[in-house]
């Protein structure tokens, strides 16, 4: 009932990580994937894909295995989605896809003892929601559902490699279960303001393991973002927004006892950032301003049985960036 649009592609990747106390890895990531989309009537597509990949990472470590280790892993993911248009302004929809993500170069080179790789993380998500897109406003609406295994997460309390040169490890965590809602609003206030606010919600647990039930530690159950655009000529724009993150547990408490032990939460912080662009024919530039108001506030924290410990966020920052596009 229309045109079908299939994207094909193949991702190679490779990286080297170093650390001071003698372990190193070499990632090498080969993926191939597909997608289609599919006209059923002049009102009714779906969306059908998958993905395959395969990782090597080469491991040494002068303390542990001195000659080296390959390990070699893979995953792979399906999407299948239905999408409903009764009217150019309006698109509903209804998703179920997998993913996995491997462990990071570094994450993988940094593991306890005993620990010979981490599993990929695996999940599926089912989603739901709308689009609706009028003349000069955008409002998106998304509910879902996450459920994770072998979440890869840095654990404060867990045992650092051999010969590591700070505390804790990278880990696989507890199989998860997340519900969500994210929400975005745009509005074209004139042909040279805009506007514009999201906000998202996460309830994140644990769904196995001694902390079955107990909240995601790394996980801010409230964020959210408001923003404003200005077009002060057809090349100057000026762009300023503000971020929120919600108060959460420190990463590492996931049996979420930190109150009663003087942990307390993180607490909540609202960051603004500003942003003058300039463009002309293939010309970029941009002059911003990250923390405008150099807000104190901790960007980390990871629980441990005696004293947490604390990461300061970043102060004002000044960026600036040029670039040309040919």
């Amino acid at each position: 009932a229309g045109t079908l649009n299939i994207i094909s592609g193949v991702d190679l990747s490779r990286g080297t990580s170093k650390f001071s106390f003698g372990r190193e890895n070499v990632q090498k990531v080969l993926s191939v994937y597909t997608q289609a989309t599919v006209p059923l009537t002049s009102t009714v597509s779906y969306v059908v894909g998958g993905r395959y990949s395969e990782v090597r990472d080469n491991l040494v470590d002068g303390l542990v295995y001195s000659d080296g280790v390959e390990l070699k892993q893979n995953a792979h993911a399906f999407e299948l989605c239905l999408n409903y248009r009764p009217t150019d302004a309006w698109r509903f929809y209804v998703r179920a896809n997998d993913n996995f993500r491997f462990a990071k170069v570094d994450e993988q080179a940094y593991t306890s003892p005993g620990v010979m790789g981490l599993t990929p993380q695996t999940g599926r998500s089912y989603e739901t929601g709308f689009d609706w897109l009028l003349a000069s406003q955008t409002i998106r609406l998304n509910l879902y559902r996450l459920d994770l295994e072998d979440e890869i997460i840095y654990d404060n309390n867990a045992q650092k490699p051999t010969g590591g040169s700070f505390d804790g490890a990278n880990v696989n965590a507890d199989a998860s279960r997340r519900y969500g809602l994210d929400l975005d609003w745009d509005w074209q206030i004139t042909q040279m303001l805009e506007v514009g606010a999201s906000y998202q919600y996460v309830d994140a647990e644990f769904t196995k393991g001694p902390n079955d039930g107990k909240q995601l530690s790394w996980v801010a159950p409230h964020t959210g973002r408001v923003y404003t655009s200005v077009d002060i000529t057809d090349s100057w724009q000026l762009y300023l927004d503000a971020n929120y993150v919600g108060s959460h547990y420190s990463d590492g408490d996931n049996s979420n006892v930190g109150d009663k032990h003087g942990a307390p939460k993180l607490e909540a912080y609202t960051l603004a950032n500003v942003a003058l662009n300039y463009h002309r024919d293939n010309w970029l530039a941009s002059l911003r301003v990250n923390n405008l108001l150099d807000k104190q506030y901790v960007s980390a924290s990871y629980y441990g049985s005696y004293c947490n410990s604390y990461y300061a966020g970043a102060g004002r920052e000044i960026d600036f960036t040029v670039s040309y596009q040919f």
